[in-house]
């Protein structure tokens, strides 16, 4: 939320500096072709998609800035663009009545302040230049928006699959120094350094193992804690066959 007060004094400023200039254009003109409250129309639309920037970053994982940097240079990019289009258009429509009110005033030549003559920018041909725009920014959005999805659901993967070795690991380092018999001791030790030479990824075969895995690690603490060595060997065998068992069902898929 933080980030929105910045960029909405941003887009704040530049809505208000463009209408103090449009609106001083227009000041002298009586009328004004239809044509350029459209390109006025595409210019507060593409604000209007700047200020909502924030709203399309989607969920936010550990590479939201990487697709947040990459979110802003677009709407920004199409601002920029649907602006100097559009202020072009509006300037050749305006060009007549200009070069009119210049003259009025006797501050401009009689050929007007653009090398072209002054015939308005149809209806037409201003929503035919602007409607690709559109387009290209609203297919750079979703495709964004997919990338950034896919990106988070990639991370919070990894990070459950992360769960299972670290988890698993220092659990085991924890029975391990509650042993008081050095073999138990050395042996949970060596299921701990097992699991934490695991493969980081997982999949949906190793899933119920792993699950199966960490249920019999209070059985284990508990034999541990009472001195029990024959519980302790079922188990440390049951367990290393389990993590062998999971390492293998990760490598097959």
């Amino acid at each position: 939320m933080k980030h929105w007060v910045p960029w909405f004094v941003v887009v704040v400023v530049l809505v208000a500096m463009f209408n103090v200039c449009f609106f001083t254009l227009l000041s002298g003109i009586a009328v004004v072709a239809p044509s350029v409250w459209v390109s006025y129309g595409f210019i507060h639309f593409a604000l209007l998609l700047l200020f909502c920037t924030p709203a399309f970053e989607g969920r936010r994982h550990s590479a939201v800035a990487d697709t947040r940097r990459t979110l802003y240079l677009g709407t920004g990019l199409f601002f920029a663009v649907t602006l100097v289009v559009n202020v072009c258009l509006i300037l050749v429509s305006l060009n007549s009545d200009m070069v009119q009110l210049f003259q009025k005033y006797e501050t401009s030549p009689e050929e007007g302040f653009l090398p072209w003559p002054g015939t308005p920018v149809s209806m037409a041909k201003t929503w035919l230049i602007n409607t690709p725009l559109v387009a290209a920014l609203l297919i750079y959005l979703v495709a964004n928006i997919a990338v950034n999805a896919d990106t988070a659901e990639q991370q919070e993967r990894h990070e459950r699959e992360l769960v299972y070795v670290k988890d698993a690991s220092q659990r085991l380092r924890g029975i391990a120094a509650v042993c008081a018999d050095r073999d138990m001791q050395r042996r949970v030790s060596q299921l701990a350094d097992l699991v934490a030479s695991s493969p980081l990824h997982s999949s949906v075969a190793a899933a119920p193992i792993e699950e199966k895995l960490m249920a019999r690690l209070p059985d284990l603490e508990q034999a541990c804690m009472e001195a029990d060595k024959t519980s302790v060997q079922t188990l440390c065998a049951e367990i290393d066959g389990l993590v062998r068992l999971r390492n293998a069902a990760v490598q097959a898929r």
